[in-house]
């Protein structure tokens, strides 16, 4: 009995799969993880996954019923969901078309933060043209497509897709998102 669980504890490992990344997109910079099995070997990968974004500080001058405001806004943000990274065997020996040969779904849910120190006009905010200041929580979803494309164990995945950003004061509450990811795949 202990050599099966033996015999399957290594089978297990051959078909884990680690990705550690770094990725900047229009949400911000940060470093991911991603944790994964073969499903369907060299087919199917599916795993879950985490991310951090943060946006650097943006210092914005301007004017409020005549008198100057001047603040910083940020914002931070975290991404805990699920992959499924598909393989389409041979495509990548075809020029151009091996661009697509694994697709990559990502999707799940996303926390975050804006923070206003002083007193700050948000481009594209629909606040009436008052300022905002405070800490600002959302709670939302996102899901990108990707395109990996890998080099012995280091990849780059550049990714298209939508993120939910519930916050009262943004006019569009769902962003279109454009990524690209760094890393490696073990």
């Amino acid at each position: 009995m202990k050599k099966i669980l033996l015999c399957l504890c290594v089978l297990s490992l051959g078909f884990s799969a680690v990705r550690l990344q770094g990725q900047a997109s229009s949400m911000g910079y940060g470093p991911g993880l991603g944790l994964g099995i073969q499903l369907i070997p060299f087919l199917l990968e599916t795993g879950l996954e985490g991310s951090l974004h943060e946006w650097p500080p943006v210092t914005v001058k301007d004017s409020y019923r005549g008198s100057p405001i001047e603040g910083t806004f940020g914002l931070s943000m975290t991404r805990v969901g699920v992959y499924a990274k598909f393989s389409i065997p041979g495509l990548n020996l075809i020029p151009v078309l091996g661009f697509f040969a694994n697709p990559t779904i990502h999707f799940g849910t996303q926390h975050g933060i804006v923070g206003v120190d002083g007193e700050a006009k948000i481009p594209g905010a629909n606040t009436g043209g008052a300022p905002l200041s405070g800490r600002y929580s959302f709670q939302g979803s996102y899901g990108l497509l990707g395109f990996p494309n890998y080099l012995l164990w280091f990849f780059i995945e550049p990714a298209f897709g939508a993120s939910s950003i519930p916050l009262p004061f943004v006019g569009l509450r769902t962003l279109y998102e454009a990524q690209i990811a760094l890393g490696v795949s073990f």
